[in-house]
């Protein structure tokens, strides 16, 4: 969308993108006769360091999972993130891939669709991610009963947000109670006390 300046690769091949922490670094195969020629166009997807998406499997059983985009174009976690789910996955009954059966929550488990054999991919059509299940090795059981998957887009800049707000809102409740009861013991010392009447006859 925007360039900048032309500018020169460095003799050392290092060149830092400004205001970004970002370097890139440029290099040439001994193979190539060439180098840099006019014309030439390089690019590179930087995923952003804040955004991440978790992935938790509590319980047995030996299948990982993932989120890929169904467009090259969007990344995972955005899709994931835009789509507002929340998905958790209960493993109903022991096997491999068509033999275990599961059952799919997309809220976080507050409902789950009905059950279904283990597929090696799950595809959210209209959300435009897909989950894909593979194993990481060959030994062991790739699906086990009472096992749970949980996979949520998670931005690390909002959850410390929630953590300041928190800390904020508690400091205000605790100095208004300070206050009110700092006034009340005020109000109460100024109650006449049994020494402070004069009995006339």
């Amino acid at each position: 969308t925007t360039w900048s300046e032309d500018t020169e690769i460095p003799l050392s091949g290092f060149y830092e993108i400004d205001n970004t922490g970002l370097i890139v670094e440029f290099y040439v195969l001994n193979t190539d006769e060439f180098g840099f020629l006019e014309g030439d166009v390089y690019s590179s997807f930087i995923p952003d360091p804040s955004v991440r998406i978790s992935y938790e499997h509590t319980g047995d059983g030996t299948a990982e999972v993932e989120v890929l985009s169904l467009d090259d174009k969007i990344p995972a976690f955005d899709a994931l993130e835009a789509s507002g789910m929340h998905i958790c996955i209960k493993i109903e009954k022991t096997g491999a891939f068509s033999e275990a059966i599961w059952s799919v929550s997309t809220d976080g488990g507050v409902t789950y669709q009905p059950q279904t054999y283990a597929t090696e991919e799950i595809v959210f059509e209209d959300a435009g991610f897909k989950l894909r299940f593979y194993l990481p090795n060959e030994k062991g059981v790739p699906f086990v009963r009472g096992a749970e998957y949980t996979i949520t887009p998670v931005r690390e800049g909002t959850a410390f947000n929630y953590t300041l707000i928190y800390t904020i809102m508690f400091a205000i409740v605790g100095i208004i109670g300070f206050a009110v009861y700092s006034v009340n013991k005020w109000l109460k010392s100024l109650i006449p006390t049994k020494k402070d009447y004069t009995i006339l006859r």
